[in-house]
């Protein structure tokens, strides 16, 4: 297994102006709603097309978002300010929704259905659900009486709406929490490895079965905070309601902190479990925040992780602070003076930390030197060695191409003895090839001279036929002659081959 560290936090936001305000700003950042203050080193434009968003239980492109679609989920999501005059807007709700009622009937009887249908889906708009400004642009453009009077209408009820819809009772109380999972670049994983998909699966998937009466109000998937040529450093953000789905309530700390008490009880330290009235301490403010990554990290490292053949881990520093915060944790009702951790000691371990680190820092630096040196020594040998492999090859270089140059004139010196050995070979072949026909067509006239009694005739053209049954050398030319002999009867040619210079003799004396 491959061991990585994750990164995981949450944010909790209120209603209040602050909190609001930094909702909002998360919140354009998530949905890549560039305003003034965006920075231009936030997110590559060129990989817009990368991120996804879950919405409503489905996947799509954010790209595929305009920037009215953004600011419509934006608005939805984020708190709502306090409503002033609470109760004036929730009986002009009550009234003007009777009035839409009323109108919807008119309309339809006059067989203006489309205006009709469009004011009734309005009405279906749940009481906390936002309605959308853009869609009074979509009313105006449709067939209807009056039709100012009724733009108006509409206009004054969705006002009421938006004021009213999905407002806590108290501005304090948890409204909204941001989740941030992500696995460092420095870790390698690209989304060949962990799909951004994953990222939306995982998150989605833990929030549905630990907080399943909270609505996951949006995942999103980043895969653009990263340069051109990598495929690293995927991430994603969830914006989960604190209000109960099922009670209305706002009390969605509450509920996380029984999830982890549940979690310490199978998993922790007993010493460990946590109020479930809220109001925790900074240290069981620790230790709640510690459980929940642990819990987060079990549940990642089951269903998404270990498959991969990956396990996330936490740095051992977090290891040793866990460690050292249930120590203070169990010594807490003690005296002061009895404490493991007190000022002194502190100062004391302050002190002794920063001496074990400047040490360490020492003795990695000495290391360090000390691989250089011997790194240089190294260099210089081994450069030695290449600087002779180097000299050595040079030798041979000039010792190869002196060889080479005379195999080059021994090669044009065969070259040329061949093209004259050939064309003598040639001359005597034509030669031969002659001398063969000669002594053919000489054979035929003596044969018939001798036929005829010619003898004296015949005799002159026995001289030829030797002559040129001399300049035959080779074997198959002299068989060649032979058989034309024997085919015409006459054995010169045999009496050439036992005794030719006999039968030289005899002919010079005739």
């Amino acid at each position: 297994m491959k061991a990585i560290r994750l990164f995981y936090s949450r944010f909790n936001l209120n209603s209040t102006q602050v909190q609001r305000g930094k909702c909002e700003k998360t919140l354009m950042h998530s949905l890549r709603i560039k305003s003034a203050q965006t920075k231009d080193l936030e997110w590559q434009d060129e990989l817009a097309g990368e991120n996804l968003i879950w919405l409503g239980g489905k996947v799509q492109k954010l790209s595929e978002f305009n920037g009215d679609d953004k600011l419509e989920l934006l608005y939805s999501i984020a708190p709502k300010p306090p409503v002033r005059y609470k109760r004036k807007h929730q009986s002009n709700r009550r009234k003007y929704k009777s009035k839409v009622k009323k109108a919807i009937r008119s309309e339809a009887r006059k067989g203006h259905k489309e205006a009709a249908d469009f004011m009734a889906s309005i009405l279906d708009y749940d009481d906390e659900k936002f309605i959308s400004y853009a869609k009074l642009e979509q009313f105006k453009a449709l067939k209807m009486t009056r039709k100012n009077q009724r733009i108006k209408m509409l206009e004054t009820y969705l006002e009421s709406h938006n004021l009213l819809c999905n407002s806590p009772a108290n501005e304090n109380a948890l409204y909204l929490q941001e989740g941030l999972f992500k696995i460092p670049h420095q870790w390698g994983i690209g989304t060949d490895i962990i799909p951004k998909e994953s990222y939306i699966t995982a998150v989605r998937d833990f929030l549905s079965k630990y907080f399943t009466d909270y609505p996951i109000e949006m995942i999103v998937c980043h895969h653009d905070e990263r340069s051109l040529e990598e495929d690293t450093g995927a991430h994603s953000h969830y914006f989960l309601s604190g209000r109960s789905s099922k009670t209305g309530r706002y009390d969605l700390h509450k509920t996380q902190i029984k999830v982890v008490n549940k979690y310490i009880k199978q998993h922790g330290d007993i010493d460990d479990r946590l109020p479930e009235n809220a109001q925790l301490n900074r240290i069981q403010a620790q230790v709640f925040g510690e459980y929940f990554q642990r819990m987060f990290y079990d549940y990642v490292n089951q269903n998404l992780l270990t498959t991969k053949g990956i396990v996330a881990e936490f740095a051992p520093e977090t290891e040793r602070q866990s460690q050292e915060r249930k120590m203070i944790n169990r010594e807490s009702k003690l005296p002061k003076r009895k404490r493991s951790y007190n000022m002194k000691s502190r100062e004391a371990e302050v002190a002794q930390s920063r001496l074990d680190e400047l040490l360490a820092y020492q003795q990695a630096e000495e290391s360090k030197l000390n691989v250089l040196r011997v790194n240089i020594t190294s260099e210089q040998e081994q450069l030695k060695i290449e600087l002779a492999k180097i000299k050595e090859a040079n030798e041979l270089l000039r010792y190869f191409s002196s060889q080479a140059q005379l195999k080059s004139d021994e090669l044009k010196a065969v070259e040329a003895e061949l093209d004259r050995l050939s064309y003598y070979s040639e001359r005597l072949n034509n030669q031969a090839i002659d001398a063969v026909v000669n002594i053919c067509k000489d054979l035929y006239v003596r044969t018939a001279n001798l036929g005829l009694g010619l003898d004296r005739k015949a005799e002159k053209y026995a001289v030829d036929i030797l002559e040129n049954y001399k300049l035959l050398l080779s074997p198959a030319g002299r068989a060649i002659c032979e058989v034309a002999a024997q085919a015409l009867k006459d054995d010169l040619l045999d009496i050439a081959n036992s005794g030719g210079s006999q039968l030289e003799q005899e002919i010079k004396v005739d």
